[in-house]
């Protein structure tokens, strides 16, 4: 499968794999697509989501980062969730989130609680505040990030 947010396009093809150059392996966890990014320079694990409109850290993923703990700064900010809306209160501020072949500077990254805890280390989810910028293509195990030109 193909997302391709340039050609507002989803593409179904039959698997043909990835070329493990250029790409990255890929976790089917729990009803969930993991893959590996780095966060601020740290890797971490992350779901692939593209009904959240950002890319957010979870507790663990918090605890994961050096220092991000006494990094994270009250905000007050709602965040929708499946099961309807909470209040954020924790967010960290310039993080550098390399996924793929893009790097992203996010202005803030909020701090979501979530409810089930998943036995593989997930860290956080990106968004489509990220995931809108790229070309993601999903095959046989591996994952594609490609950076869409500006």
């Amino acid at each position: 499968v193909t997302f391709d947010p340039s050609r507002q396009s989803v593409v179904f093809e039959s698997a043909r794999g990835l070329s493990t150059e250029g790409s990255m392996p890929c976790l089917y966890c729990r009803g969930q697509l993991v893959i590996p990014v780095q966060i601020d320079g740290h890797p971490l694990w992350f779901t692939l989501d593209t009904g959240a409109s950002h890319s957010s850290l979870n507790d663990v993923g918090l605890g994961a980062l050096p220092g991000g703990r006494q990094r994270a700064r009250e905000a007050m900010r709602r965040v929708y969730t499946p099961g309807g809306f909470g209040r954020l209160v924790r967010q960290l501020r310039q993080v550098s989130c390399r996924v793929g072949d893009g790097l992203f500077e996010l202005p803030d990254v909020p701090v979501v609680v979530r409810a089930v805890p998943s036995p593989f280390p997930v860290h956080g989810v990106l968004g489509v505040d990220v995931l809108a910028r790229c070309r993601v293509t999903i095959a046989s195990g591996r994952c594609r990030i490609t950076l869409l030109e500006k």
